[in-house]
């Protein structure tokens, strides 16, 4: 059995083949057609394509209905380089939508604890997620 430092087994074991996109960086803005003009602001194509391929990563391991209680995530996300270095806490973003729109999470309001890191050097870019039933510390000032 696999466990995380605390001794928690993983709810649900994910990797996301290919370079982890960000939601916020190159947004695509459009004019919508029809009588009320309005502009329109897409995810750039790059990250569509990340998000589409992360769905279909999901999907392919989504058992049973979604985690409806606390969670706590790990995220590793492995690059080849440092070109285009995004933020942790930029990449945390669009995994995390992503595990709402295919209800393997009921809502990402319900991840309680993020660790997320970032490698380089990898031969296979991907992200690597686990979800974990999150577990309230106990605190001293109780």
């Amino acid at each position: 059995m696999i466990t995380n430092g605390l001794g928690l087994t993983p709810l649900v074991k994910i990797t996301i083949p290919g370079r982890p996109r960000v939601l916020k960086n190159g947004k695509r803005i459009f004019n919508s057609r029809g009588s009320k003009r309005r502009k329109v602001v897409l995810p750039s194509s790059q990250y569509a394509q990340w998000e589409a391929n992360a769905m279909v990563a999901c999907l392919r391991l989504k058992s049973g209905p979604a985690i409806d209680f606390p969670c706590r995530v790990s995220m590793k996300f492995y690059f080849e380089n440092r070109q285009a270095e995004a933020d942790v806490s930029n990449l945390i973003e669009g995994p995390a939508d992503v595990l709402q729109k295919v209800r393997i999470i009921d809502n990402d309001r319900l991840i309680m604890h993020v660790e997320a890191e970032k490698f380089f050097g990898s031969a296979s870019p991907r992200a690597e997620i686990e979800i974990f039933r999150y577990v309230e510390p106990k605190r001293a000032d109780k």
